[in-house]
């Protein structure tokens, strides 16, 4: 199990995994952007019809600092100007960065497998990918909702919790693969991945909500702010990690059950070229001479003196 844990941190590094996770952050906090004027259009278009929208809100959320209820009393009056032009724009943005969400995923997925690209159909294929995703959280949101509504046995209801996230998460990460993965391979073969991310979800689900429920009243209102954008970008990293170790999991059983081929490649040609072959992720891995320090020194004196 170690030598299996080793091999797909060390293969995640030749294939650059952080780089392939740092695409993927970016396009899933700009694909907040829109999805922030969708609720600022929804709360303008029922404002329209509720005159008293912005003190009920107050009340709901318990704010009773009178700069906080101007704040949120304007925020409203502006959002009624031209709410149902500003729905639409900013449900056709959401689309389009969630597509190019699915773009970025199916791009680390085939960059892992080592795969081209489908360019433009990945976009495409992004949006049965949405809808799937979509109606496998709401299906288990609703279930969670039930079992919390119903069952008043805590350990009990900790258990179906704990279960219902590492169903859902193993059902959304497994069609996330099969999905956005430039291959014809049987599905199984994304169960590794799948299982992985699945049950790192369901843990980070419950132990999220308890961190957040118990340290965010601790905050004021500045660094509440600064920490829930710090806490965005981490727990968006967070899960591209997860998506994308998975899916290097994937490969290496993949391997170890079928093997591997070998390919020809290319690469410029270099004065001295002192290297044989390419890495996972196309780079020339570093040949072995001396310590880190000769190294160094040596590539620090001029040629002529190497």
């Amino acid at each position: 199990m170690w030598r299996i844990a080793y091999e797909i941190y060390k293969r995640a590094g030749q294939v650059r995994v952080s780089a392939l996770v740092a695409n993927i952050t970016l396009r899933a906090v700009t694909s907040l952007i829109p999805l922030v004027l969708v609720g600022v259009s929804v709360v303008g278009l029922l404002a329209q019809d509720n005159d008293d929208l912005g003190n009920q809100i107050l009340a709901k959320l318990n704010l009773t600092d009178p700069n906080v209820s101007s704040a949120v009393n304007g925020a409203i009056e502006s959002a009624q100007n031209d709410a149902g032009l500003a729905l639409a724009i900013s449900i056709l943005g959401s689309l389009f960065l969630g597509l190019g969400i699915a773009a970025a995923l199916a791009s680390a997925f085939d960059a892992v497998w080592q795969v081209p690209n489908r360019g433009f159909i990945d976009k495409v294929l992004g949006i049965p990918w949405l809808i799937s995703a979509i109606v496998i959280f709401a299906a288990s949101g609703f279930a969670t909702a039930l079992i919390l509504k119903y069952v008043r046995i805590p350990f009990v209801t900790t258990v179906a919790a704990l279960a219902g996230g590492g169903a859902t998460g193993f059902f959304a990460v497994l069609l996330s693969y099969r999905i956005l993965t430039n291959l014809k391979i049987p599905i199984r073969a994304y169960v590794p991945g799948a299982a992985l991310a699945g049950g790192f979800l369901a843990v980070f689900q419950i132990v999220g909500n308890r961190l957040v429920s118990s340290q965010l009243d601790r905050l004021n209102g500045t660094y509440s702010a600064l920490a829930g954008i710090f806490a965005l970008f981490f727990v968006f990293g967070l899960f591209g990690n997860v998506l994308v170790y998975g899916a290097v999991a994937n490969v290496v059983f993949w391997e170890h059950k079928h093997g591997t081929t070998q390919l020809v490649g290319r690469a410029p040609a270099l004065p001295i070229d002192m290297y044989a072959e390419l890495e996972r992720g196309g780079q020339r891995p570093h040949p072995a001479k001396g310590s880190p320090l000769v190294r160094i020194g040596k590539a620090l004196l001029p040629r002529r003196f190497r």
